[in-house]
């Protein structure tokens, strides 16, 4: 009877264990690797914005600088002549240097050229630009207080203007010109936001249908891991003959198999307890018996 109590205490500690298991949630591993795959995921797609974003902008920086360079280089190419085309005489006055410039230039978008003499503006491109630097008192100052080719850059009602002055100096003049070329850096830089708006969005989407795809594919990787659950609900000790299908070779199919040999073992072991329980009942009821 002692055996017999033993015996069946045994057979379904496997079963009271599995109902301990049996409160957790079934896709925990699931979902924990699918928020682990959703992490990394997320985590590439931020770095591959940040460092798309920072080029982008780099390039902004070096097309303003390139824009800027372009059209200093146009002006003193023509101040080099030192002959008014119009006239075919020398220029004796910035004024009338800076005016034939900025009539003969067509500035870009978000790009502005003014002409200062003796720090007061007297002329710019027809073109309206975003944001009149010339009416702009702390920019006036900032063109006017240059002694030498210098680039800086001001704060407007339209962002930051990036800028570059150029001093002008005619022979037989004591008239102090000034160009000024100004690109309005915060209007350019606006394309990169919109193009980081439209990676984030589409990195949001991407990243939804990335997650309903790991759904699925952790749920197929985990399926042999819950027919391994399911397996041990089932067992009992009446019935020990169920046996997991291995396939492939990884990890899995690995436990699979080691699964099965635990209910090889199992299934000998109560085999083996059972025979004892009979010969021990029989050589008991002979004595009785008799």
């Amino acid at each position: 009877m002692t055996t017999a109590t033993r015996s069946t205490t045994t057979s379904s500690s496997p079963l009271a264990e599995s109902a301990a298991r049996s409160w957790r949630p079934r896709d925990s591993a699931r979902a924990r690797l699918l928020l682990v795959q959703l992490a990394l995921v997320a985590l590439a797609l931020l770095v591959s914005l940040v460092i798309t974003r920072q080029y982008l902008m780099a390039r902004v920086d070096d097309r303003i600088d390139a824009t800027l360079t372009q059209e200093v280089d146009e002006f003193r190419a023509l101040a080099q002549t030192g002959i008014d085309p119009v006239t075919r005489a020398p220029f004796d006055d910035p004024r009338r240097l800076l005016q034939l410039h900025l009539q003969r230039s067509i500035p870009q978008t978000n790009e502005t050229l003014i002409g200062l003499v003796d720090g007061v503006p007297v002329s710019r491109v027809a073109q309206e630009p975003p944001a009149r630097l010339d009416l702009d008192p702390d920019a006036v100052a900032a063109f006017a207080a240059a002694q030498d080719t210098r680039t800086g850059q001001v704060r407007t009602e339209r962002g930051v203007v990036t800028y570059r002055v150029v001093p002008v100096l005619v022979e037989g003049s004591t008239t102090r010109g000034a160009l000024v070329v100004g690109v309005f850096r915060d209007l350019e830089r606006r394309e990169v936001d919109v193009v980081t708006y439209v990676l984030l969005g589409a990195g949001a989407v991407g990243l939804l249908i990335a997650s309903a795809l790991a759904w699925v594919a952790a749920g197929r990787v985990l399926r042999p891991v819950d027919d391994v659950r399911r397996a041990a609900e089932e067992i009992g000790a009446s019935d020990l003959s169920r046996r997991l299908e291995v396939r492939g070779t990884d990890e899995v199919a690995q436990l699979a198999g080691t699964f099965n040999g635990m209910l090889d073992r199992l299934e000998h072991a109560f085999a083996d307890q059972r025979q004892f329980l009979d010969d021990a009942s029989h050589e008991l009821r002979t004595p009785i018996t008799i």
